[in-house]
Parts: C-alpha cells; sequence; structure tokens
C-alpha cells in the first residue's frame, strides 16, 4: 500500500498543470525488485480539506478489508 500526500490535488487531478509523476514512478519500481499487488491512495489539498481526509481513510479501510 502506498499513501501519497500531495501540495498538487492528485485525486480530482486538480494538479495546477503538473504531472503525477510519482504514482508511476513507485509502480515501476515496486515491479521492478518484485512487488506488483500494490494499491496507490492519494491525498491532495482539495477543498474542504476534512472531507479529503474522510475520503482517503474510507479508501483505506476498504483496502485494509482486503489486505
Amino acid at each position: 500500500m502506498v499513501i501519497l500526500a500531495s501540495g498538487s490535488d492528485l485525486v480530482t487531478s486538480m494538479n495546477r498543470g503538473r504531472i503525477d509523476r510519482a504514482t508511476t514512478y513507485l509502480r515501476e519500481l515496486l515491479l521492478f525488485i518484485g512487488i506488483s499487488d500494490v494499491g496507490f491512495v492519494s491525498i491532495g489539498p482539495a477543498e474542504p480539506a476534512r472531507a479529503e481526509r474522510q475520503n482517503a481513510h474510507r479508501r483505506l479501510s476498504e483496502i485494509a478489508a482486503s489486505f
């Protein structure tokens, strides 16, 4: 499980024109060392911040249930 926190909003793709390079890089790096079953949860500065944290918590809970 990879949790990404960013100043860009990777969740809604409103990342101010920046490209999310971290997800692709980490996925490829983990695959290279033999880890292929990887989940990603992104947390960005979306408004309101509380709703964003709750959404990430819900997603992590769902993933944890099948981990």
